[in-house]
C-alpha cells in the first residue's frame, strides 16, 4: 500500500472509525474548518452563583396612564435582574404590558 503525499498540511485529528481526517489544514491551524470549529469552546458566559432570595412577592402597579406603563415595565425588569421574577415570568408580564398597552392605545 502506497502512502499518498500532499503539498499541503493535513488535518491531525483522527476520526471515530481510526483513519485521519486526510482534509487540508487551514494555513493558520493544523485543522480543517470542521475541526477547528469543533475545538473552539463554547463562548464564555457571565454566570452568577446561585442565590436564594428573599421570597418577596411582585406587586405589579395597576396600568392607568403611560407613565404607568413605563413603571410596570422597569419594575417587570429590576425583577428579573434580582432574581425576584423567573425570566420566562417576567417575559409573560412584559408581553401582558405590551397587550395591555396596545389595547388601550390613545386612551391613556
Amino acid at each position: 500500500m502506497t502512502r499518498r503525499t500532499s503539498a499541503y498540511a493535513l488535518c491531525r485529528p483522527t476520526k471515530t472509525n481510526g483513519y485521519r481526517c486526510q482534509s487540508p489544514a487551514m494555513t493558520t491551524s493544523a485543522f480543517c474548518c470542521h475541526h477547528q470549529r469543533r475545538r473552539r469552546t463554547r463562548p464564555t458566559t457571565i454566570t452568577v452563583a446561585p442565590s436564594t432570595p428573599a421570597q418577596v412577592p411582585f406587586n405589579m402597579p395597576p396600568l392607568v396612564s403611560a407613565a404607568a406603563i413605563q413603571q410596570a415595565i422597569s419594575a417587570v425588569i429590576n425583577a428579573i435582574g434580582n432574581g425576584q421574577l423567573k425570566p420566562r415570568q417576567g417575559r409573560f408580564m412584559l408581553n401582558m404590558i405590551r397587550m395591555a398597552s396596545s389595547n388601550a392605545g390613545r386612551d391613556l
